[in-house]
């Protein structure tokens, strides 16, 4: 199974690339990008 995280929109997209780097398996979006919820997304609503 693949690992897949969902970043706050407020991280630095360095960490994002940094996790990527790590392992290329892993699965890492950042609110806001592509196939996700969309920025200015409540956290309660991206947690349902």
């Amino acid at each position: 199974m693949r690992l897949r995280f969902l970043l706050d929109e407020n991280m630095d997209r360095a960490i994002q690339r940094q996790l990527q780097r790590l392992n290329s398996e892993i699965d890492v979006k950042l609110v806001g990008d592509a196939e996700v919820p969309p920025r200015g997304t409540s956290d309660p609503a991206i947690l349902k």
